[in-house]
């Protein structure tokens, strides 16, 4: 896997965590900020709850680290209204020794439901997760980064391309990222089955508009075909996190700082064919974002089977390669 694909890998540990645990109640909003320590969970602050809202520290106080160093960190999410929201911050005066942890937060919505109909009768799913975001008050060359994920589970017939058919879970994602030292944005993006980002799957395929670090904008998104009488479980998440440069081997945290404002974006939006609708739905999936408005089974039908031939080529061509795409946009930082 790539070094980008291993950081995926390692920065959704605690996605996965929560993941569970929200798979477990069927529609729970989750926010979190980790002012502290990511890999120490007695570091987090975190609120929870079933189809409703979750917040951490929604004033924007700061935490003072270290003398001259205060990160401030904010999570939003909600279910009713679909949206996953936050900002990561740090600021740091004077250089100091050692790696200084970063700002984290998270946002986490889902929900899950039956289709309605009959088995046999198909219903076009169009699930998708709009992302806006901004790099702000960057000085010293922090790492700071934003991520939207978008997972889907109980998809038919995902692995019919790849010769394994079967219901499963569809991911696609879009990562911003500048990485420490640098002035580049780096975006990367994912479109998997069942947790191997190394399996690219097209109907997944997420959209990157703009890799400005005053207007970080995409979507991630996910269609496919499905029997009434299906169970969906769906899945939204957004991370922000900012930290400063540390240099090795001279052991040292530039002064600095940055932060990543993502309070305006992670909006989660559910369509199905005309007519259909969710049953015995939870979280996200019994709120206002599910919409009759997609095209007929037929359409979708056709477009879908474009889509599955596409990706079965470019599948194809990569070999054994796999892995995430990565594409490098230069931004200027004034």
């Amino acid at each position: 896997m790539t070094r980008a694909g291993k950081r995926y890998g390692l920065r959704t540990i605690l996605t996965l965590a929560l993941a569970t645990h929200a798979a477990a109640s069927w529609g729970l909003s989750i926010a979190l900020r980790a002012p502290m320590d990511i890999n120490n969970p007695a570091s987090l602050d975190s609120d929870s709850t079933e189809n409703g809202i979750a917040q951490v520290n929604p004033l924007g106080g700061m935490t003072v680290l270290a003398p001259g160093y205060a990160v401030t960190t904010q999570a939003l999410a909600h279910d009713a209204l679909g949206i996953t929201a936050g900002r990561a911050g740090f600021a740091l005066t004077v250089d100091q020794p050692g790696q200084l942890p970063a700002a984290f937060a998270e946002a986490n919505i889902s929900g899950s439901g039956k289709l309605s109909g009959t088995p046999g009768q198909l219903i076009a799913v169009t699930i998708t997760l709009d992302l806006h975001g901004r790099f702000i008050g960057m000085s010293g060359f922090p790492e700071i980064s934003m991520r939207g994920t978008l997972s889907v589970n109980g998809v038919p017939e995902v692995g019919s391309i790849l010769g394994d058919p079967g219901p499963g879970q569809v991911t696609s994602a879009i990562d911003w990222v500048i990485p420490a030292g640098l002035e580049a944005v780096q975006t990367t993006t994912w479109a998997f089955v069942n947790n191997d980002p190394s399996v690219y799957f097209a109907a997944a395929e997420p959209l990157v508009i703009s890799s400005n670090i005053n207007a970080l904008t995409g979507q991630a998104r996910i269609s496919f075909l499905a029997e009434g009488g299906s169970e969906i479980f769906v899945e939204a998440d957004l991370q922000g996190s900012a930290r400063p440069l540390y240099s090795q081997p001279v052991n040292v945290s530039s002064a600095g700082d940055g932060q990543i404002d993502f309070t305006n974006t992670g909006i989660l939006r559910v369509s199905l064919s005309e007519g259909a609708s969710f049953i015995d739905a939870t979280g996200v999936l019994a709120s206002s974002t599910v919409v009759s408005s997609v095209p007929e089974p037929t359409s979708a039908l056709l477009l879908l089977g474009g889509l599955a031939a596409v990706g079965w080529k470019m599948r194809a061509s990569r070999g054994s390669a796999g892995g995430p795409k990565v594409i490098r946009r230069l931004s200027s930082l004034a």
